[in-house]
């Protein structure tokens, strides 16, 4: 089933802390790639950022909202989740939270 919504902004505020565990953290990855290849992937559709948090200085934005070099290709959005790293650090929820507001703020032109 693919879901028809265009024009939606989407951000993954992914947990990379300790308490996850690494094998948690490959099955939040599957669960992502599965559920991007229900939407329809593109600067004029779906928008997506995915932004994985740890320690409070540490943040990995892996793809940043409408970014070009995904824009419309899921393999390529898979492969970036597919490769992100485990941070394995403290967890820190909140400030993970704010970074992310400032994400899905930017507006669509």
């Amino acid at each position: 089933v693919v879901c028809v919504h265009p024009e939606i902004d989407m951000i993954y505020v992914m947990d990379g802390s300790g308490s996850v565990g690494k094998k948690n953290f490959e099955n939040m990855k599957d669960f992502i790639q599965e559920l991007n290849e229900r939407f329809t992937i593109g600067t004029n559709d779906v928008r997506v950022a995915i932004q994985e948090y740890s320690y409070s200085d540490h943040y990995v934005y892996a793809v940043q909202l409408g970014e070009g070099n995904i824009n419309g290709n899921i393999d390529d959005l898979n492969g970036v989740v597919s490769n992100m790293p485990y941070l394995n650090g403290g967890t820190y929820t909140g400030e993970a939270l704010k970074r992310a507001r400032t994400v899905v703020s930017l507006k669509r032109i």
